[in-house]
C-alpha cells in the first residue's frame, strides 16, 4: 500500500474548493467596506454646488384680523421647491424675530415637501424638546403667518409634526394639522 505524499493531499478537490472559497470571502471582506451613511447636507452646501438666484418674496405677518404683506429680496437654490420654502420659512422667522413675535429658541422648522395629488403640500417639523413660552397671541401669529406664506406661494395644505410625530398642538396650545389629508 502506497502512502499518498503531503503534495498530492493538498491537491485533491475538496481542500482546492476550500482553499478558493476562503481566498474569495478574504478578498470580498477586503474590498467591501461597511455603508457610512452620507453626512447632512445643508442649504448652504448645496448652494455652493448648484446655481443660485436672487429673487423677490411676499412674506404675510398675520396678526390678528390684521395681514401685513412685506416684500423681501432672498437667494434661493434654482430648481429646488423645498430649498425655496426654507430660505422663505426662514426670512419669515427673521421678520417674527425682530417684531419680537417669534422666540430666539425657537429653530425654523424643517420642511418637507410632498406632492399628493399633483399639488405641493409641506409638512413643517420642530424638535420635540424645544418649546419656548409664549403668548397665545404671539403662537397665532406665527402659524397663521406662516399658513398663509405658504398657501400664497401655491402650497395645497400645510401640516406640522414635531419630531416626526403627529401633534394636535404644534406650539403648545393652538390646534394644528397633522396630517395632510
Amino acid at each position: 500500500m502506497r502512502t499518498p505524499n503531503a503534495l498530492s493531499r493538498y491537491a485533491s478537490p475538496q481542500v482546492l474548493l476550500a482553499l478558493l472559497a476562503l481566498i474569495a470571502a478574504l478578498i470580498y471582506a477586503l474590498s467591501s467596506r461597511a455603508a457610512q451613511p452620507a453626512p447632512p447636507v445643508l442649504l448652504q452646501e448645496v448652494a455652493e454646488e448648484r446655481e443660485l438666484e436672487r429673487r423677490s418674496v411676499v412674506l404675510y405677518v398675520v396678526q390678528g384680523e390684521l395681514v401685513q404683506p412685506i416684500a423681501r429680496e432672498v437667494e434661493t437654490i434654482v430648481d429646488d421647491a423645498g430649498a425655496d420654502l426654507e430660505v422663505l420659512i426662514a426670512a419669515l422667522r427673521l421678520e417674527l424675530l425682530e417684531r419680537g413675535v417669534w422666540p430666539e429658541a425657537l429653530p425654523a422648522p424643517t420642511v418637507f415637501v410632498v406632492e399628493l395629488e399633483r399639488r405641493p403640500n409641506v409638512v413643517l417639523d420642530l424638535p420635540a424638546d424645544v418649546l419656548p413660552s409664549m403668548s397665545v397671541r404671539d403662537e397665532a401669529t406665527i402659524l397663521t403667518s406662516l399658513e398663509r406664506t405658504l398657501l400664497e406661494t401655491g402650497v395645497e395644505r400645510v401640516a406640522f409634526v414635531r419630531d416626526g410625530e403627529p401633534t394636535d398642538a404644534w406650539l403648545g396650545r393652538i390646534a394644528t394639522s397633522s396630517s395632510l389629508q
